[in-house]
Parts: C-alpha cells; sequence; structure tokens
C-alpha cells in the first residue's frame, strides 16, 4: 500500500519576521487557501496543514475536514525574537505536524511542501516514490552538501524525529544558519547511518511569490527545462 501523506506549512502572521519580504497577512492567507485547494482537487492523498501563528482557516474547508481529506492544525508559535528569521518556525511547523497530528503514523511516507508552494510537477515526486517504496528520505542537496531544498521534501517520520529535529537548535537565519543548513545536516547525518535515502530526479516546478524576496519563481520554458536536464544528469551520476 502507497501510505502517501502531505504537510503542508504556514504562517499567515509572521511579525515581520527577518528575511521575510511578503508580509502580508491578508495576502498570505489566500495564498494558503488556494494552494490547499490546488493539492486537494489535484491529489487524493490526505494532507495536514500546520499553521504556527493561531489563524485558523479551517472553515474554508469543512466538507473536506468531515471527508477526513485534510486536518488543519493551528498553533501559538510565532513569537520568537524576529532576528531569528522564518526557519525556526519551519522546523517548529513540522515538529508540531509530526507529534499532534492525528493523521500521521510512522508507516507514512510525509511529503513536506511550504503551504503557498504549488509543485506543478509534484506528480514526478509521487511517481517517483512509488517506483522506491523502500524509500525513507527523498531530499536534495546543493552548495556541495552545505543546503537542501526545503520547499519540497519527503521523509518517514522517524527521521524527523531522529534525525531533523537534532538541529532545532542551530536555527538563526541572521546569522546566516537557515532551515535549508539544518536540512542538508540532517540528511547527511541519516546517511551516514544508512537511511534508505533518495537525491532529487527532478526540479521542483514551483508556482508561487516567495515569501523571503518577494518575487515569482521563475517557471519560465528554457529555465526550467535547463534545471531539469541538471538535475537528470546529476541522478544518473550520483546512483552509479
Amino acid at each position: 500500500m502507497i501510505n502517501i501523506l502531505l504537510l503542508l506549512t504556514g504562517t499567515i502572521n509572521t511579525y515581520n519576521k527577518a528575511f521575510t519580504l511578503l508580509n502580508d497577512p491578508q495576502k498570505r492567507r489566500e495564498d494558503y487557501i488556494s494552494t490547499l485547494r490546488y493539492y486537494l482537487d489535484n491529489y487524493e492523498y490526505p494532507i495536514v496543514f500546520v499553521e504556527n501563528s493561531n489563524e485558523d482557516i479551517s472553515s474554508h474547508f469543512k466538507s473536506d475536514i468531515e471527508n477526513k481529506r485534510l486536518e488543519v492544525l493551528c498553533f501559538d508559535g510565532n513569537n520568537y525574537d524576529a532576528k531569528m528569521g522564518k526557519g525556526l518556525g519551519e522546523m517548529c511547523c513540522i515538529e508540531y505536524g509530526i507529534l499532534n497530528s492525528s493523521f500521521i503514523n510512522q508507516d507514512h511516507f510525509v511529503f513536506k511542501i511550504t503551504g503557498r508552494y504549488k509543485i506543478l510537477n509534484f506528480n514526478k515526486f509521487i511517481n517517483f516514490y512509488k517506483n522506491h517504496p523502500d524509500a525513507e528520505l527523498i531530499a536534495d542537496l546543493t552548495n556541495n552538501f552545505k543546503s537542501s531544498q526545503s520547499g519540497i521534501f519527503g521523509f518517514k517520520p522517524f527521521f524527523a524525529k531522529n534525525f531533523l529535529f537534532n538541529y532545532t537548535s542551530i536555527l538563526n537565519d541572521t546569522k546566516g544558519i537557515y532551515f535549508e543548513h539544518a536540512l542538508a545536516k540532517a540528511v547527511l547525518l541519516g546517511i551516514s547511518e544508512n537511511i534508505n535515502f533518495y537525491i532529487f530526479r527532478y526540479y521542483p516546478k514551483i508556482k508561487a511569490v516567495s515569501g523571503t524576496t518577494g518575487k515569482a519563481y521563475n517557471i519560465s520554458f528554457f529555465y526550467f527545462l535547463l534545471r531539469r536536464l541538471k538535475y537528470f544528469i546529476r541522478y544518473y551520476i550520483m546512483i552509479r
């Protein structure tokens, strides 16, 4: 049985965290609602949405919640020093979801997706996992293995509990230690302990405005084609 689950993270009220340009709560709320609708309408898998500024959007998804398609979790976890940035909030969202969701169990393969990101080629990631059901971790590694794409990655819950959460204390965006760095460290530690790891075969095609830069991600044909080719070649080099 393919036990896939989507974990979407969100922060509607950023409280002007460092390195976050998209701060309008109404715009962020609309983005989360639209993105959740995208995944609910296009994919059959259960979804857990975790929001860390205690802003509840569950009223927009009553039937989905009643039908056990969606679980919405809200908590007050964004009132830390704004200088720390948004990476800590992201980690706290993942931890809260893993520890408090009634949907997630140890057998799930969880695709964590940033809650405003519509991954237009998400089916590629789904099919990759279906073809590699032994995977315990599917993630990216870039910048000489010092960073990992955090908009999307897939994992078994034990990876988060045993590896990822160990790096919560190092997160500080102002000091240049982002969530992507913590994730890369956790990935490398997992690899060293023989976790069943697969690097991304596909470059994620993200339709969204970056919360960090305030600019839309480039999904033009040639931009995406070059990165798709790069990831394709890298994947086959690494598995040889």
